[in-house]
């Protein structure tokens, strides 16, 4: 909208691995990287890199199970990490409830997450109730 307040035509939006999500973090006009405030003429097309909201950091996949859920979502929070979907199921014998029994994606020699991801857990119990007012 501020590009064509000024008169100024979209061009490309290159996305680029950056926490930043749907953030302008250059822009380019003929394939020259300007900076903010740069005067240009009306009608010129300006290219834009745009960040895709999930970094380019790749670490290995943290291993959650036998984990508290909390806990387990604190973890994935400190790490850049979002939970995704959060599956609750009947224990079976040996499980305690309210940890993680299983997740996706699943940890193991080589695999990677990027900053960003989500990761579906599967808890051993019964969802919490949530309080009705």
């Amino acid at each position: 909208m501020i590009l064509k307040s000024y008169d100024l035509v979209i061009g490309q939006i290159k996305l680029v691995p950056d926490l930043r999500q749907n953030e302008v973090l250059k822009q380019f006009v003929g394939g020259k990287e300007i900076t903010p405030g740069s005067a240009i003429a009306k009608g010129t097309k300006v290219d834009l890199e745009v960040g895709d909201g999930l970094g380019n950091q790749e670490f290995p996949v943290p291993n959650l199970v036998n984990m508290p859920v909390d806990e387990a979502t604190t973890l994935l929070a400190g790490q850049g990490l979002q939970v995704g979907e959060i599956f609750y199921q009947e224990p079976e014998e040996g499980q305690t409830d309210g940890t993680v029994v299983k997740q996706r994606p699943v940890p193991g020699p080589g695999a990677t997450i990027r900053m960003g991801q989500l990761v579906d857990l599967w808890v051993a119990g019964q969802a919490p109730v949530k309080d009705v007012q």
